[in-house]
């Protein structure tokens, strides 16, 4: 193509060409528009990460630029996703409609019918435009373009990024690739946030309609010296019996609170349009906030928060829901859902699955460690094996799911651990340690000492026994530490190891933190002394669950851990030990489920 077609930006390609579909007319007229398609258009040899809330123009401006190209600037492109049906779903559903929809494309493709598929189009040029899977290895390494496509790239594994980013190297040295990264929020640490982090971080802020300054769209602004809240979304909380946000009453409630003049703005589409503006006669501008972008590859970014452009008492709703399943059930997964489709910001697990935030964050309670306990019926100890030292927790048992913490500490011998057990009075039958790592070495130092061996296992289920009754751990196994050696089959070579759903066990020491879990007498069931170590607290706080939501409705919960979760792993074998022993579970009510003598 020559002449004034060649010049033609995706802005202009796109209002002309798709007059007839309102939808794409409507989100050219937000103002955030113009700077990503021109900029994309004008910029060759960069890469680009438009990252902004749902529903708002990323992926449309993936496809845009894509059916301009097909007419102005022809070439191989390659569209990835994830996972694959991802693929099958965004062709039927968006691609192939909006390329049927703009006739003035048609004549390009070839009349016969096999020159394109659901995922392939192929040009008379010899090139071609391909939709793929970025989890198909094969599919990420085969072919080469000129413009790579990542729809949602958060989601992709370590190295699928700079993988598919390979397939354009042939067009690096004369600066004509481009990479289009297309997605909501990021969590920490993918490639794709990574990518973000080293953009220039053009943030949409939109304008004050009172005091005309420009704010960055936050849900809760707060004054970075004090802490006091002085800006954002404001509303009434209200909820329901069931818990959830009362709609009804909190709408009539809600406002945007100017983080400069303190004025409150009505939650009303004219506000909003008071404050960005449209392509045409924009409000808000987008401010870059990193002022060292990186240049190798030259790399942009935008930022597009949905709080300007969304019902706030939507968002306030959603924001009342997250509150409650965060104080109620110890999870945040709503409040991970508005960070990344809301806010498109960064989702930061460290950060907000801090102990903080937990609804049964571990508190002191009133004694020592070693304290007597007249209730106590056996006392357990659980080891986390780290590669050159020991975390060791002493709990006491008592009746009815009671326990305390006896004793948390670090050891750095077996025999450090076997001496502390002797003084505390714990039974050699009772000390347990994890073998997920290094698991030859722990079972030879369990042999050894008469100790017993778990494994926590990562599925998500529990164990059918001989009796009918299906329980968290699995029936042990008797294992020679020795197989293999001089020393096999001989005295004290074997080991007992029990396999148990680390899951289910986390799910039964969640429960038995709760609040509302206590003793007849009134007492919690499950606590921890007042001089326990530091790390103690740290660690044993270390866990936090997601809700996985199923296609039929329903939905559980998958536990997570953060980087030195070891006390709380402890705990959790702990949990297992006592429900062995027939101390808690509801499965263990009616009989013990092992035969292992208390002291």
């Amino acid at each position: 193509m020559t002449g004034p077609l060649r010049r033609k930006s995706t802005l202009a390609f796109a209002r002309k060409h798709c007059a007839a579909i309102p939808s794409i007319l409507d989100a050219l007229d937000l103002p955030i528009a113009p700077d990503i398609l021109d900029t994309i258009d004008q910029t060759p040899g960069t890469r680009f990460l438009i990252r902004g809330a749902t529903q708002l123009l990323k992926t449309l401006c993936g496809q845009l630029h894509a059916m301009r190209s097909f007419l102005v600037e022809p070439g191989p492109a390659l569209w990835y996703s994830h996972p694959e049906k991802a693929i099958d779903d965004f062709c039927d559903e968006k691609f192939n409609p909006l390329f049927d929809a703009l006739p003035i494309l048609h004549p390009l493709l070839y009349t016969d019918p096999n020159k394109r598929a659901r995922t392939r189009l192929q040009f008379p040029a010899g090139h071609n435009f391909l939709l793929r899977s970025a989890g198909i290895k094969l599919q990420r390494q085969s072919k080469t373009a000129r413009t790579l496509y990542f729809d949602e790239s958060w989601t992709y594994e370590p190295g699928w990024c700079a993988d598919i980013a390979k397939r354009r190297e042939s067009f690096s040295e004369h600066g004509t690739w481009r990479e289009i990264h297309m997605l909501t929020g990021t969590h920490r640490d993918t490639e794709a946030d990574q990518y973000f982090q080293a953009s220039d971080q053009r943030t949409w802020h939109p304008r004050c309609p009172t005091c005309h300054e420009l704010f960055l769209p936050r849900r809760t602004h707060k004054d970075p010296t004090t802490g006091e809240r002085i800006g954002g979304i404001v509303y009434a909380t209200h909820t329901l019996p069931s818990g959830l946000a009362d709609m009804g009453r909190i709408a009539p409630t809600v406002a945007y609170q100017c983080p400069h003049c303190r004025t409150r703005h009505p939650d009303t589409p004219a506000t909003r349009l008071a404050m960005n503006g449209t392509a045409a006669a924009p409000r808000g501008r987008y401010v870059a906030l990193n002022p060292t972008p990186s240049t190798a590859p030259r790399t942009i970014g935008w930022h597009i928060s949905g709080i300007p452009f969304s019902s706030w008492a939507v968002i306030a709703g959603e924001m009342v829901n997250a509150e409650r399943e965060r104080t109620t059930l110890g999870t945040v997964t709503l409040l991970e859902q508005i960070i990344l489709k809301r806010d498109a910001d960064t989702w930061d697990p460290e950060f907000h699955h801090r102990p903080e935030n937990h609804s049964q964050h571990q508190h002191p309670t009133p004694y020592k460690l070693r304290d007597p306990w007249p209730a106590a019926q056996i006392r357990t100890c659980t080891v986390d094996v780290q590669l050159d030292h020991f975390v060791c927790i002493i709990r006491a048992w008592g009746r009815s799911s009671a326990s305390r913490l006896h004793l948390a500490f670090i050891a750095f011998s077996p025999s450090e651990i076997a001496r502390v057990c002797t003084e505390e009075k714990v039974a050699p039958e009772h000390v347990a340690l994890d073998v997920r790592h290094d698991t030859q070495r722990v079972r030879t130092i369990c042999a050894r000492m008469g100790w017993r061996s778990m494994m926590g296992d990562k599925a998500e289920r529990d164990y059918a026994h001989p009796d009918g009754i299906r329980r968290i751990y699995a029936e042990p196994k008797i294992i020679d530490a020795y197989t293999g050696t001089l020393l096999q089959g001989t005295t004290h070579s074997c080991v007992i190891e029990t396999l148990f759903s680390k899951n289910s066990a986390l799910n039964r020491l969640h429960a038995l933190r709760s609040p509302d879990a206590r003793t007849a007498a009134g007492e919690p069931v499950w606590t921890a002394a007042s001089d326990a170590p530091d790390w103690y607290f740290k660690q044993v706080n270390a866990h936090y669950r997601k809700r996985v939501d199923a296609p039929d409705g329903s939905h559980h919960h998958v536990w997570h851990g953060q980087k030195n979760d070891h006390a709380d792993d402890c705990e959790a074998m702990a949990v297992v030990m006592a429900t062995a022993l027939g101390l808690t579970g509801a499965e263990t009510m009616d009989t013990p489920a092992l035969t292992l003598a208390p002291t």
